[in-house]
């Protein structure tokens, strides 16, 4: 079902697929090749994982309406399935079994990107939160209207 309700894009390797800080409605399965989930902080990247074919990301700006946590780059030439927010809510809401699985998946993900952050130094802690920062400040600012 959510196959018929998806769109396929193909990305070149080393194209930028979504970027951190983005705002997001999609989600992405891998169909073909591997992508390189990027951390950025401030100057530096860092690479925190590798997906490839079967595999999905953007599944927690999806469920959660936040901006992106990472950078996905195409490791190598890929074609990816594309779902949108309502067609994934329209498949939730008839199988609610798949929420349990995608907020066990949220749960490591996001485990990976806090250890991540505490290797970092103070300068790059630093940047982290002052985007986080701004982010949340227009979070509430949205939600309240101000």
């Amino acid at each position: 079902e959510l196959a018929e309700r998806a769109q396929q894009r193909l990305f070149a390797a080393g194209e930028v697929i979504v970027r951190q800080g983005d705002d997001a409605e999609e989600l992405f399965v891998i169909l073909e090749g591997e992508t390189a989930i990027v951390l950025e902080t401030g100057e530096t990247e860092q690479e925190i994982a590798k997906l490839d074919a079967g595999k999905f990301f953007g599944e927690m700006a999806l469920v959660t309406g936040e901006k992106r946590k990472a950078t996905v780059r195409a490791a190598t030439d890929c074609a990816v399935l594309v779902i949108d927010r309502s067609a994934f809510e329209a498949v939730l809401r008839r199988q609610p079994e798949v929420i349990e699985e995608l907020s066990r998946v949220l749960a490591e993900r996001q485990l990976k990107i806090d250890e991540t952050h505490a290797r970092m130094s103070g300068e790059e802690r630093a940047t982290v939160v002052q985007r986080e920062s701004s982010q949340l400040l227009g979070k509430i600012k949205r939600l309240f209207k101000l």
